[in-house]
């Protein structure tokens, strides 16, 4: 007996080692399609997700709670490329097994139904979803805490579904509540807080107290810097906002300096290719214009657009963007025949891409007829003129400030011929919608007037 019994002891001994080494594997796997996530590698996170899936329902059964782990993790692999509709049918047919084989109340039940409220509200197909997530916060809050990861999170989808209601006002106390609640029990770092944090300035933006969005910037910025460092990426994003939200207060000697500091940080840790970097130096060329120093805004101007059209080509929207910018920085320093030339290049880009009656088309139309006037070439100003109004009308109206632009523009191609009759109710036209729009004490009405007095004396004396 003694043989046999051993034998089976050291069968058994084999046979747990053996499931314990699969169950080990199993969880590796789970947790490196979990790294993938994190790290970004989404489609990798999905293949990953999806094997995982495969091999426990072939090893456990469908219904096992590590095979439902495992297509929950799928589903958020999904739903991070935004394939909700799949992402909606998984979950849907997870929820009641969940609920089934780990009851209705167990962490990972309300995870599953949480995403599901979420996944069919971002596709618009919920419209219950607000009634759905009250519902089951106050659920999560009694059976996981108030403080609990989870309920945070579903706490702050509920507020990003008010925001796109919208239904501002709630939104707005809502997060405000939440935001110190998310950095008191999850770190003023954590991911969720982040999203707090982005949730509570988009909604502060929206309602136009940019004063509080700015101070908001400045504390998170400050949080940031101590407990990451001044090169940690997420110091590096929102010191990137901060400037864009400068140059829009009008800031924008401050913006200069921020730029001054930033950009070596982020051409070091990011690398120059990097989107935020790129942000922080067109942000940096428009301060440098203002404050002005166009050569300076040239010259980074330039070198952006270098890794624009190499990085996303000629034709890209955010290219053409930077060489109209480009062409501006030329065009604040006089260099009338390099503008002339940028322009030619810029009109057939944008018409192919944005169309010719966008109104970025139509500016550097007007760019140029202003830039070939200034070249003492005055018909072929008016010819541009002429064209670029008759599209602006149609597209703009007629009394859109790009229309009144080419309007004014018209006129002094013709005053420079010495059209003085032709050229008078251009200029008037544009002087009638500048006082409307802007007032007399505007400096492009003010333009316009002096046009319509130099006119008026020369018709007169005619």
């Amino acid at each position: 007996m003694k043989p046999l019994l051993t034998c089976l002891l050291l069968l058994f001994t084999f046979g747990s080692a053996a499931a314990r080494a699969a169950d080990e594997i199993s969880q590796q796997a789970y947790d490196a399609a979990v790294a993938l996530r994190k790290e970004g590698r989404l489609a990798e996170a999905e293949e990953a997700a999806q094997s995982l899936v495969t091999a426990r329902t072939k090893k456990l059964g469908a219904e096992d709670k590590e095979t439902l782990r495992a297509g929950l993790l799928y589903t958020k692999a999904l739903a991070d490329q935004e394939k909700d509709p799949e992402a909606e049918a998984l979950l849907r047919a997870l929820l009641p097994l969940m609920t089934r084989v780990l009851g209705a109340e167990d962490r990972d039940t309300l995870v599953c139904q949480s995403d599901l409220i979420t996944c069919t509200a971002f596709q618009g197909k919920n419209p219950a979803a607000a009634k759905e997530y009250r519902s089951l916060i106050a659920t999560e809050t009694r059976v996981l805490g108030a403080e609990d990861r989870e309920t945070l999170r579903t706490r702050l989808n509920f507020i990003y579904h008010l925001v796109k209601l919208p239904k501002q006002e709630e939104a707005e106390k809502e997060v405000r509540e939440l935001l110190p609640l998310c950095a008191r029990a999850l770190g003023p770092v954590d991911d969720l807080t982040c999203f707090a944090h982005s949730l509570f300035v988009q909604i502060l933006t929206d309602a136009e107290k940019f004063e509080e969005v700015e101070q908001e910037y400045r504390r998170m910025l400050a949080v940031y810097q101590h407990a990451l460092g001044a090169e940690d990426k997420k110091t590096l994003a929102c010191q990137c906002t901060l400037v864009l939200l400068l140059n829009g207060l009008t800031k924008f000697a401050e913006a200069e300096e921020q730029c001054r500091r930033l950009i070596p940080l982020q051409t070091k840790v990011l690398g120059p290719d990097d989107n935020t970097t790129l942000d922080t130096r067109r942000e940096f060329g428009l301060a440098l214009m203002v404050m002005d120093h166009p050569a300076e805004a040239e010259q980074e101007y330039r070198q952006v657009l270098a890794i624009l059209q190499r990085k996303l080509g000629a034709e890209d929207k955010e290219t053409l963007v930077c060489q109209f910018d480009h062409t501006m920085a030329l065009d604040a320093q006089g260099k009338d025949a390099a503008v002339t030339e940028e322009c030619r290049r810029l009109i057939p880009l944008q018409t192919k891409v944005l169309g010719a009656e966008a109104p970025e088309t139509l500016e550097t139309r007007r760019l140029l007829a202003d830039t070939l006037v200034s070249l003492d070439k005055p018909a072929e100003a008016e010819a541009e003129s002429r064209q670029a109004l008759a599209l602006s009308e149609r597209a703009l109206g007629p009394e859109h400030r790009q229309t009144l632009s080419l309007c004014h523009g018209l006129a002094v191609s013709l005053a420079r011929q010495d059209k003085t009759t032709a050229a008078l109710p251009y200029a008037k036209r544009a002087l009638e919608g500048r006082l409307k729009a802007l007032g007399k004490d505007d400096i492009l009405t003010k333009d316009s007037q002096r046009l319509v007095d130099d006119l008026s004396k020369k018709d007169a004396k005619a």
